[in-house]
Parts: structure tokens; sequence; C-alpha cells
């Protein structure tokens, strides 16, 4: 029995003294865990300036892209108020002009002809070109309106007066533009008022792009004479393969079997012996020299016999000798000049 006692009391020591200890460990893991919270918390409180960056961090980048947003904003503001201002050019440019047409418009339709009239006629144009000389760029205004005229009208050339009165580099720019926008049709009008306007650009020289445009105009059969002759004056020889320079004289001699005047021969002539290979020039005089050619033609050949080079002008002798000695040829006595002036003298 006292060890039965004994037993039981040691068991119920050896259970206190467990439970307590694992009392005490639990104890021990929440105040660890409270210590770490502790510590965490801590440091959340001691140092907020981590905190704080971070999120000056998230909320700089907000400001960005807030700015970003704004700057594409202020551009575009900008932008518009760019535009609004050369509106603004624009609009005065046109006014201007448009002023400016309708009193020489009522000049002409009231046949007012007196000194004052003319100098407020002259007043209004002075008066454009003064505002083109204080903002240049108002010369893309005026080629925009290019479009509006006939290129053949008063109002037209006007406009490129005033153009050209920018500066060469500025006209330059202003006439370039004009060009591209009539390079896209191919109505007559715009024919010519291209060829117009490479006529006018102050630099003298083409970009291939020019000459291409030279060529279509010069080879369409549905080109007006007056505007492929003005483009043909811009091309040089070499600007033409020899396919297109035998399409462009091929199309030439018909116009010149056709021509109305003595004018448009002479004309369609001497850009027929230009862009004619010497051999092709003086065959080609040579039959317009012929008694069945009309008196005209005769002519115009005989002018341009001086043109030749020596060699090719002495095959036209006999042909130029058999009218001067004719007494019933009217050009006889230009060609007895031609062979007493033009002529080498062979032995």
């Amino acid at each position: 029995m006292k060890s039965l006692a004994s037993y039981l009391l040691f068991a119920a020591v050896f259970f206190i003294i467990g439970y307590q200890y694992a009392i005490y460990k639990t104890s021990s893991q929440q105040l660890e865990s409270l210590k770490e919270r502790h510590i965490t918390s801590s440091e959340n409180i001691l140092n907020p300036s981590e905190r704080v960056d971070t999120a000056n961090n998230d909320q700089h980048q907000k400001v960005d892209l807030a700015g970003s947003y704004s700057q594409t904003k202020n551009k575009a503001r900008q932008n518009n108020t760019k535009e609004m201002l050369n509106m603004n050019q624009r609009n005065d440019i046109d006014t201007m002009f448009e002023d400016y047409i309708r009193f020489k418009s009522a000049l002409t339709t009231n046949q007012l002809d007196s000194k004052q009239s003319k100098t407020e006629l002259r007043a209004r144009y002075d008066k454009i070109r003064e505002a083109i000389a204080q903002q240049p760029s108002m010369t893309y205004a005026l080629a925009e309106s290019l479009l509006a005229f006939d290129a053949n009208s008063a109002e037209f050339f006007t406009l490129l007066s005033l153009i050209k009165s920018a500066g060469d580099e500025n006209a330059d720019a202003a006439i370039e533009q004009a060009i591209e926008q009539f390079s896209g049709l191919s109505d007559e009008n715009s024919k010519n008022a291209t060829v117009s306007l490479l006529h006018s650009k102050t630099s003298g020289k083409l970009a291939q792009h020019h000459i291409n445009s030279l060529v279509d105009i010069s080879l369409s059969p549905q080109t007006k004479l007056n505007t492929q002759l003005n483009a043909l004056d811009l091309l040089q020889t070499n600007h033409l393969t020899h396919h297109e320079r035998k399409q462009i004289t091929e199309g030439l001699n018909t116009r010149l079997l056709n021509a109305k005047h003595v004018d448009e021969e002479a004309l369609i002539l001497a850009q027929l012996i230009r862009l004619s290979k010497n051999a092709e020039k003086s065959s080609l005089l040579a039959n317009l020299l012929s008694p069945n050619t009309s008196d005209s033609l005769r002519i115009s050949a005989l002018n341009s016999v001086g043109e030749l080079e020596p060699y090719y002008r002495n095959t036209l002798r006999s042909e130029l000798a058999s009218i001067a000695e004719n007494p019933d040829d009217e050009l006889k006595l230009q060609a007895r000049e031609l062979l007493q002036h033009e002529f080498e003298t062979t032995d």
C-alpha cells in the first residue's frame, strides 16, 4: 500500500510538472510571437521613411505619367495655337487678296482709269507685299490660292508675283508646294500651271520628278501646243531618252504641218531643230525648203539654217542655190543673203 501511494504521488507530481512545462512553452511561443510582431511594428514606427519613400515612388510614377499627359496636352495646345496662327494668317492674306481682286474688278467693270484709282489699287498690292515681308510663311496660303485661278489669268500671275516677292528661298518653297498641288491633276490648266510654276522657280534646278512631269506633259497628245512648247523650253536633250525624243519630234512634225499661224510654225520648228540630231535637222530643213511647202514654213526654215553646224549647213547649199537662182521665187533674196553670209566658201 505504501508503495502504491508513493507511486501515485510520484505520478501526480510528474503530471503537474509536465503541465506547467507545457504552459511555460506555450507562453514562451506566444511571447516570442508577440515580440516578433512588436519588432515589426516598431520597425514600421521607427522607420516610417521607408514606407513613405515607397508610397512616394508610386506617387512619383503617377505624377510623371500625369506630367507626360499634361505635356502632351500642352504640346497639342501649342500645335493648335500654331495652326490657329497659320489659319489667322491665311485668313488675313486671303482677305487682303480678295480685297485687291474685288477693287481691281470694280475698276475694270466701271472702266475707272484715274490716277487715284491706280494708286489705291497699288496700295492694296503693296499692303499684301508688306504682310509677306513681315511673315514670309504667308506665301504658302497664296500658293494654295493658285488652285482657284486659271493658269493664264491675271490673278494667277499676280499671286505668283506676290509669292516671288518673299525672296528666293521662301518663294521656291511655296512654288514647290503649289507644284505638288497641281501634280496629281491631269487637266490642261494643271499642266499649264505646273509648267508656269517651274518657269518661275528662281533656282533654275529641276529635280527628277519635275523632269518626269515635263516629259509626260510634252509626250501627251492632249497637251495644248503652248503648254507643250513651254514644257520643252525647260527640258534639255539629255533629259530625254532616245524613244522619248523620237516621240516628241514626230508629234511636233505633225503639229508643224497643222500649224495655224506663222508664229506657231516658227516656235514649233525651233523646238524641232533643237531636239533633232544634226543629220535630222538638215533633212528636215531640206524638205521644208521645197517649193511645195508654204512660204511661211519656208521662211521659218530659212531662218533656222544658221543654227546648223557648218558641215550640215553646207548640205543645204543646193536647195538654197535653187531658190536664189529662181527669179519667180519670192524667197530668192533671203536665200542669196544666206549663201553670202552663212556659208563657208569652197573652191
